[in-house]
């Protein structure tokens, strides 16, 4: 695979009563440089009608959504399997939580990076662990 900017992320979202699930995904599709090149695998353990919401939104077409009411719930690396079985060969996969807030053109600044270590390395896997923010 020849990597370019114009890439399909898939990320994987694992969801348990999370009440920034909206404002992730806002955040996600409205920072990035490329929104129609993401994919959500998005598995939400809540009783909070998200589904309602994101229905609603301009990207819906791009989230693969699995709901489970919470009493159901199986604990976050349950969560992350079910929406990494919503992979469908993405050229790039990305593992956030639901309350993550994404920096303005982030999706570039990840394939940049990743071209970047690409030249010294075959299989560059970039991880991080992000900054918390506080709603003001």
């Amino acid at each position: 695979m020849e990597t370019t900017l114009n890439q399909l992320i898939f990320v994987n979202i694992a969801s348990y009563c999370e009440p920034h699930l909206e404002f992730t995904l806002d955040s996600l599709f409205g920072s990035a440089f490329m929104p129609q090149n993401l994919r959500v695998g998005l598995c939400d353990q809540s009783d909070s009608g998200n589904l309602v919401w994101l229905n609603k939104k301009p990207y819906r077409n791009r989230v693969r959504y699995l709901g489970f009411p919470k009493d159901q719930a199986r604990g976050s690396a349950w969560a992350r399997s079910v929406a990494s079985s919503m992979y469908e060969d993405e050229d790039f996969y990305l593992q956030v939580d639901g309350h993550t807030l994404f920096d303005p053109g982030w999706d570039r600044t990840l394939l940049e990076a990743y071209l970047l270590a690409e030249k010294t390395h075959k299989k560059p896997v970039i991880t991080t662990y992000p900054m918390p923010f506080k709603f003001e």
